[in-house]
């Protein structure tokens, strides 16, 4: 990883493991990672520089090298991102998700409207459990297993807590074998957004999508397992129109993994809510638009 990582020690004794890029001075944006993911200074790094931003990118619980919180819920994430700022001493902060990241972007956006300035959301899961408009948006072409996950779910938790494990498991042998697996599987299949590939031609980037998931699940799957369980099939505790904080949205339109149909209800629930749609973008499109995206954070933040 281009940056070292850093660590504190949590109350509960967890490690919560994290990286820094940007100015040391700038301003403090919390990147929160994908499904499954890690902690991402690659991504943030120039524009991090470019923008005056200090991006502060962390590993979720049971991914990298944070220690796995068994029986986690959405609503504890803030809790962890309250104690990294408190030994950071950051008094205000951004927090942007990106994909699977979102739902945590999101609970911090609630649970900490006396810490967080603004919160983005990029290509970001919307709450399937107990939104149809969302739940409908789980579809074969969006990754057949979610859809299969859910259904199951409201018939049978245990045996979808199984399916989970047995699907991220199947993931974690293939980064196993080889990462280079994974990401054709995800990015250069029949469907994939066209944009999507282009940006994993590179080949700085297609290294970077195979370190990240590498590294995501180094410790196993119970933390991936346990992370699309809370983004899928449980309740997120909170409903959107509770977001008190503003909040910006990217999405592509050309997305298949999280589709935006479901961002486009994500963007009418959300009170104070300013949406972006990319008509030539896929779920990818980070990469392309990493300095807009802290940019405007930057100048959210600045406006508390």
């Amino acid at each position: 990883m281009p940056a070292e990582a850093l660590s504190i020690r949590l109350r509960d004794e967890r490690m919560l493991a994290y990286v820094t890029v940007g100015e040391s001075s700038g301003v403090p944006i919390l990147a929160v990672h994908g499904t499954p993911g890690c902690r991402d200074p690659a991504t943030w790094a120039d524009a991090a520089s470019a923008t005056g931003a200090r991006v502060i990118s962390p590993d979720r619980p049971g991914y990298g090298l944070s220690d796995f919180h068994p029986g986690q819920t959405l609503l504890d994430w803030p809790s962890d991102v309250r104690e990294l700022a408190d030994a950071l001493a950051l008094d205000h902060f951004a927090v942007v998700g990106v994909s699977g990241g979102g739902p945590y972007a999101a609970a911090c956006g609630y649970a900490l409207p006396d810490r967080v300035a603004a919160v983005g959301l990029v290509c970001a899961v919307g709450p399937f459990w107990d939104v149809p408009e969302v739940d409908a948006t789980a579809t074969d072409e969006a990754g057949g297993w979610i859809r299969e996950l859910i259904d199951l779910a409201r018939v049978d938790p245990g045996s979808a807590e199984a399916h989970a494990r047995e699907e991220c498991g199947r993931d974690a042998e293939m980064c196993g074998r080889d990462p280079e697996e994974f990401v054709a599987f995800w990015f250069d299949g029949e469907g994939a957004p066209s944009p999507d590939s282009a940006v994993l031609q590179t080949p700085e980037r297609r290294e970077h999508a195979k370190d990240q998931v590498r590294e995501a699940l180094r410790a196993g799957v119970d933390g991936y397992t346990q992370d699309e369980l809370i983004i899928s099939v449980r309740p997120w505790g909170f409903g959107l129109d509770e977001i008190g904080v503003p909040v910006h949205l990217w999405h592509g339109e050309l997305d298949t993994l999280v589709p935006v149909q479901s961002a486009r209800y994500v963007a009418r629930a959300i009170p104070n809510c300013s949406p972006r749609f990319f008509p030539n973008e896929g779920h990818l499109l980070t990469f392309r638009h990493s300095e807009e995206i802290l940019r405007t954070l930057v100048e959210a933040n600045a406006q508390q």
